[in-house]
C-alpha cells in the first residue's frame, strides 16, 4: 500500500504541474489576445482621429472657399 500512495502522490504532483503549466499557457494566451486587442483598438482610434481631422479640414476649407467667394461677390457688386 505505501508503493500505491507514493505513485498516487507522484503522479497527483505530475498532473498538478501538468495543470499549472496549461494555466499559465492560458494566462499567456489570454495577455497575448489583450495585447492584440490594445493594438486593434490604437489602430481604430488613428483612424478615427485621422477621419476627424480630415473632415474638419474640408469643412475649414469650405467656410475659407464661401467667406472668399462672399467677398469676391461684394467686391464685384461693388
Amino acid at each position: 500500500m505505501i508503493h500505491l500512495k507514493i505513485n498516487y502522490e507522484a503522479s497527483l504532483a505530475i498532473v498538478e504541474r501538468e495543470v499549472e503549466g496549461e494555466l499559465l499557457s492560458l494566462v499567456a494566451v489570454a495577455a497575448a489576445a489583450a495585447v492584440a486587442a490594445a493594438a486593434a483598438a490604437v489602430a481604430v482610434a488613428e483612424s478615427v482621429a485621422v477621419a476627424v481631422a480630415l473632415a474638419v479640414a474640408v469643412e475649414v476649407a469650405v467656410e475659407v472657399a464661401v467667406a472668399v467667394a462672399a467677398v469676391a461677390v461684394s467686391v464685384a457688386v461693388s
